[in-house]
């Protein structure tokens, strides 16, 4: 720790430079970096729900996925487990379609694992270290760039942080509280996905394997996480066994295809690292920009609890990687590149232990300089690919007017069934999603007319109350898109009557962008309502 110093020059020269703004800033983060830290987080998370609300016109695909499918609360569904979901759902009962909610909960998460990361850094390395490992982390593109749409990849941020807070903490100090945050944090982590076994893996690896960890199974405490963890996820495991005989876990396999050949094992393997790799590449740039004039100097000696400490962070910060890999060696499955993005929530601090440089002034400064041309630069692609559509996604999901076209298919309901509220919509989550997130009736969702995807759907009660079809959009640039009128499901409602599509339109500097969405009306079994 004693390489991580604090020095600022007292040099007439040195004095003059303090009086610019930018000086001050330095001098400001290197006296008070706790203070520093909060201010870095907060501004990061305004800027970026500002950036995203400016930017976009609803939300991302995965975003209005967890508001159709949170409307229904259910302990598991038949994709995923529900966490992101309900907390989707929970942002919408509270603020309704007011988009900027949605992408202010994705910097919330950001926010808590870089609090998660701060802390853990404030017990390894001196303030100012930590600050910059935090700052660090700001340069992985799943912190910025990233971290919307909020799902459940990116949900399992803030929870692998507070994790491997929590568990290093039980290790140094083994107090009864640290170890009952262990087990409460893996089991949320389990509760965003079940891929959370990337990092319980190597966290349990490491307690057996490390001689200074594997004191602990002399004490109560990691008996004490795995009962808590088990309790709190015990209701997961109940649904997943006996109500859809791990549904989740086939969808999973099905993402993940039997590789045909060895060579393609070992390519999409090779694949899976690169990409891994790329999301951090902007972190060791700016890294190396920190500790440009540090090689030079060899860092002090440490003391033993800095080697575990070491030790421990490389687990955690190569672990997720090293057991993804080799499961699918193992399984001879292709896996897939989205599900590296929680990875490398440790690599800063890695980073900063491993090597130790000099965070004095000049080095702060070169870590400034080159964190403001990053987040610049990250901002500019982010808006450039909204504002010409260079966005993934054939739907160009984030710049459909879902409030317009919410608002067309309440008023169309209206028009054939006045007086009734909108009950039910069936089709594909994205369409009737967007549906959902604007509109105040609050219809529910029978996902592609399936009730295993919709289980708490009473599908005698659709048939009696009525409901809106929505079939697959088309999206087209510059051409006119014909509607779908129809689906495989949609044989289950002979009484459907096909409409009009819906046509939403845009003009953007690429031309006009239209939707076509095909609808049908499933018309009320039910007597009218009688208004007196």
């Amino acid at each position: 720790m004693g390489a991580n110093t604090i020095s600022v020059a007292s040099t007439p020269a040195a004095g003059a430079a303090a009086a610019s703004p930018r000086a001050r800033i330095l001098d400001f983060a290197q006296a008070r970096p706790t203070t520093a830290f909060a201010v870095f987080t907060v501004a990061h998370t305004l800027a970026w729900t500002l950036v995203l609300t400016v930017a976009a016109k609803s939300l991302p695909l995965d975003m209005i996925e967890g508001v159709a499918y949170g409307r229904d609360w259910q302990i598991g569904y038949w994709k995923h487990p529900p966490l992101p979901w309900l907390l989707l759902d929970g942002v919408h009962r509270l603020f309704g379609g007011q988009i900027w909610a949605f992408y202010l909960l994705c910097q919330l998460q950001v926010a808590a694992a870089f609090w998660a990361i701060w802390r853990l850094g404030r017990e390894i390395l001196s303030p100012a270290a930590a600050l910059a490992a935090v700052v660090l982390l700001d340069a992985d593109i799943v912190f910025n760039l990233k971290s919307a749409p909020f799902n459940h990849n990116t949900a399992q941020l803030a929870l692998f942080s507070l994790a491997g807070l929590s568990l290093f903490l039980a290790f140094k100090r083994g107090l009864l509280r640290d170890w009952l945050c262990v087990g409460l944090w893996f089991a949320l982590a389990f509760y965003a996905k079940y891929e959370a076994v990337v990092l319980a893996a190597p966290a349990v690896l490491f307690a057996v394997a490390d001689p200074v960890a594997r004191r602990c199974w002399r004490t109560p405490g990691p008996y004490i996480a795995s009962a808590v963890f088990l309790l709190l996820l015990a209701p997961e495991l109940a649904w997943l066994t006996l109500s859809v005989k791990f549904a989740p876990l086939i969808y999973a396999g099905d993402k993940a295809p039997t590789a045909a050949t060895l060579s393609g094992l070992l390519a999409t393997s090779a694949n899976f690292v690169l990409t891994a790799a790329l999301y951090i590449l902007p972190v060791l740039g700016l890294f190396l920009t920190l500790a440009l004039r540090s090689w030079a100097t060899p860092p002090a000696p440490t003391d033993p609890s800095d080697a575990f400490a070491r030790r421990y962070l490389a687990a955690l910060a190569f672990g997720p990687l090293a057991v993804s890999v080799a499961a699918g060696l193992l399984t001879h499955r292709e896996m897939g590149g989205a599900w590296v993005m929680q990875f490398w929530c440790f690599i800063s601090l890695f980073l900063m232990a491993m090597w130790r440089p000099t965070v004095d002034r000049p080095a702060v400064r070169r870590l400034a300089v080159g964190w403001a041309g990053l987040t610049v630069l990250f901002v500019v692609i982010k808006l450039v690919g909204e504002v010409f559509l260079i966005a993934p996604g054939k739907l160009i999901e984030t710049q459909f007017s879902g409030e317009e076209f919410s608002a067309a298919v309440t008023r169309a309901w209206r028009r054939e069934e006045p007086g009734r509220p909108l009950p039910y919509l069936i089709g594909e989550f994205w369409t009737a999603g967007n549906v959902m997130l604007f509109s105040p009736e609050h219809p529910r969702l029978l996902e592609s007319g399936d009730p295993v995807h919709s289980p708490r759907i009473d599908l005698t009660d659709v048939r009696r109350r009525g409901a809106v079809i929505l079939f697959a959009p088309v999206v087209r640039l510059n051409a006119a898109p014909i509607a779908k009128t129809g689906a495989p499901w949609l044989a289950a409602y002979p009484t459907a009557e096909a409409r009009k599509p819906f046509i939403i339109r845009r003009r953007t500097v690429r031309g006009d962008v239209e939707w076509a969405v095909g609808w049908a009306i499933l018309k009320p079994q039910d007597p009218p309502l009688v208004v007196r």
